[in-house]
């Protein structure tokens, strides 16, 4: 099907009718995650950016193209705050404003470089080593603090056994 746009330059509506629908799709397809995830912990909903896909044409001046769709340029994760949720458990922690949880890899072997995770969910809780950890089981990262207040550089997994000195009733 061909058509005349405004400036006479002659379009096909297909392939634009096309673009269009597949950038809808994807478009429904960020949409739907949202909605699988709206009561997911620490989720964040995304939206869609899209973009005109115009080529150079033989208009009368520079900047003049034609038409040819539309694409999505890019999906966009929100990072505005949540609503805060009271829960029943001590370890559930809340992040007001910016910034993230780091967390570490469960199967990390010692010696291998670093792998983490971020994530604003804070529904935490503890394993049978003490250890802080996620739903996933991976551990809660911190930066270690010497006894005289010197902050090390290393994340290490945060540790209540640990830090009560063996005994979590000190805590």
């Amino acid at each position: 099907i061909r058509d005349r746009d405004v400036t006479g330059v002659q379009t096909c509506a297909l392939p634009i009718s096309r673009s269009g629908i597949a950038a809808a799709s994807r478009d429904l397809n960020v949409v739907s995650n949202n909605l699988a995830n709206a009561l997911t912990t620490g989720f964040k909903k995304s939206h869609s950016l899209f973009v005109d896909v115009v080529s150079e044409g033989s208009g009368t001046g520079p900047g003049v193209g034609t038409q040819n769709g539309t694409m999505m340029s890019e999906v966009k994760k929100s990072l505005s705050q949540g609503s805060l949720t009271t829960t029943s458990s001590s370890l559930d922690l809340a992040l007001m404003g910016e910034g993230f949880f780091v967390f570490g890899d469960p199967k990390a072997s010692p010696g291998n470089d670093p792998i983490y995770t971020y994530s604003r969910s804070g529904k935490l809780s503890m394993d049978a080593n003490g250890t802080i950890t996620d739903i996933s089981g991976a551990p809660l990262m911190g930066l270690p603090v010497s006894s005289n207040g010197v902050v090390g550089t290393n994340p290490q997994p945060l540790n209540l056994t640990a830090a009560a000195k063996g005994n979590l009733g000190n805590i």
